[in-house]
């Protein structure tokens, strides 16, 4: 437990190192979730609370990484939900450039996620299926490996579906040894954005 006291327009950084039982070398690499707890004084507090995750592999590799959060309840449009349907994100594909992303089920059942890539001109080029998911897991793909058609060079759109399962996803560049986040969207319409509460 960590506790802070901040003022208002503060930032403040924590330093996630490791799991727990691998201190102090924290040699293990780790996957899966970081699941914090925000406690406020009140509501409007929490209301404009807008924590990042940031993961770095400097100075080793060139990698600096937004990760999405997942919020378990929304107070505020400072706070986008983090866990719907339909994502989408746009990046570059080509012989130095790989797309790569994360897909965390966050349905109450294992869930098959639907994947489609679409070229500059919005023609549908390629689509797969996940294999399925299980409950509050994480599982990563590069773009190349699911897809089995040959991909054009250049930029592409691509859709991540679980229809009616909810899902929480990141979507990664990756040239030679840089990786940078890809920005993603909610891909489908505004009504039907779940209340999560």
């Amino acid at each position: 437990m960590v506790e802070l006291v901040l003022n208002a327009n503060q930032p403040s950084e924590i330093l996630l190192l490791g799991a727990a039982e691998t201190a102090p070398q924290y040699t293990a690499t780790q996957t899966g979730f970081v699941y914090v707890n925000i406690f406020c004084p009140d509501a409007a507090t929490c209301a404009n609370v807008v924590p990042q995750l940031l993961c770095s592999f400097a100075p080793i590799k060139a990698w600096s990484l937004t990760v999405p959060i997942a919020w378990d309840s929304g107070f505020s449009s400072f706070q986008p939900p983090g866990i719907l349907p339909r994502w989408s994100a746009t990046g570059v594909q080509d012989a130095a450039h790989q797309i790569s992303f994360a897909i965390c089920n966050q349905f109450r059942v294992p869930a098959v996620f639907s994947v489609q890539v679409f070229d500059a001109n919005g023609s549908l080029i390629g689509q797969a299926a996940t294999q399925s998911i299980p409950v509050a897991t994480v599982k990563g793909f590069l773009l190349k490996d699911l897809i089995p058609t040959p991909l054009p060079p250049g930029v592409l759109k691509i859709t991540v579906d679980g229809g009616p399962s909810l899902s929480s996803v990141a979507f990664f560049q990756f040239e030679e040894d840089c990786a940078t986040n890809l920005q993603v969207s909610y891909d489908g319409p505004l009504n039907a954005v779940p209340t999560l509460r």
